[in-house]
């Protein structure tokens, strides 16, 4: 899935990790540990552009990467609440609305031609679930922690704290290859953080998450990769297992 290979890192000058080396298959769930300054956040700064890398860090063709950080925070819209995190299916939406407009301007046609076309559009887009969207981003959010009458709400109306929580709920919702989740429990509360341990413990694709909350990282990780000393030292388990293989 994701190949890293002699890896240095650095900030303001400071090298943060030397000659780092790992790969993350499609299903592994890992957290990155270290001492606060160590270069964690860098680390997924990385991986969220493995192009910048200079070949160091190799990804799939066409792997999606979804990627969650406290700079999401200074994002802002006038747009409500469901309208901003519904964003995180893009094209899909995109393609609903251009088959729902055809079809308003089209209906009366007798090109068989274009008949197959919107059937093979409709199949696809039921196929992706694009008529349940709304649902599903309603689903999510409510997951971590908002109300129904919250839906409809400006986005800006709402504190950092919950603005988090939405960028949180849109990255989720992306359902990307990769997901790179920097600190993802800062603004939950226990529901919340329960919630988001289920869904990583059923998410197919592959996790990678910086967290501090250990009982968290126990509940939903089965590899820790460790930044200490400059180095990356990667252990197999939970954090439990790390503790006593370190």
């Amino acid at each position: 899935m994701l190949t890293v290979q002699q890896l240095n890192l650095s900030a303001g000058g400071d090298e943060l990790v030397v000659q780092a080396s790992l790969q993350l298959g499609a299903q592994d769930r890992a957290a990155l540990i270290g001492r606060n300054g160590c270069g964690k956040s860098t680390m997924l700064r990385a991986l969220a552009q493995p192009e910048t890398s200079g070949g160091r860090i190799s990804v799939p063709k066409n792997l999606q990467i979804g990627y969650f950080h406290q700079d999401l925070l200074s994002f802002s819209s006038s747009s409500s609440l469901l309208e901003v995190v519904s964003e995180a299916f893009g094209d899909l939406l995109i393609k609903r609305k251009q088959y729902e407009d055809s079809l308003l301007t089209d209906s009366s046609t007798h090109d068989l031609d274009y008949w197959q076309k919107q059937a093979d559009l409709l199949d696809e887009l039921t196929q992706r679930d694009a008529f349940r969207i709304e649902a599903l981003v309603e689903e999510t959010l409510k997951g971590l922690g908002f109300r129904s009458s919250d839906m409809e709400k400006p986005y800006k109306q709402f504190s950092g704290g919950w603005r988090m929580r939405a960028m949180l709920g849109k990255v989720l919702l992306q359902n990307p290859g990769l997901l790179l989740l920097d600190e993802p429990t800062n603004h939950l509360d226990l529901p919340a953080i329960n919630w988001l341990e289920d869904f990583i413990r059923r998410y197919p694709n592959s996790v990678l998450l910086v967290s501090h909350d250990r009982t968290f990282l126990n509940r939903c990780c089965n590899r820790i990769l460790e930044i200490d000393q400059r180095k990356l030292w990667v252990y197999k388990g939970d954090y439990e297992s790390y503790e006593e293989q370190k």
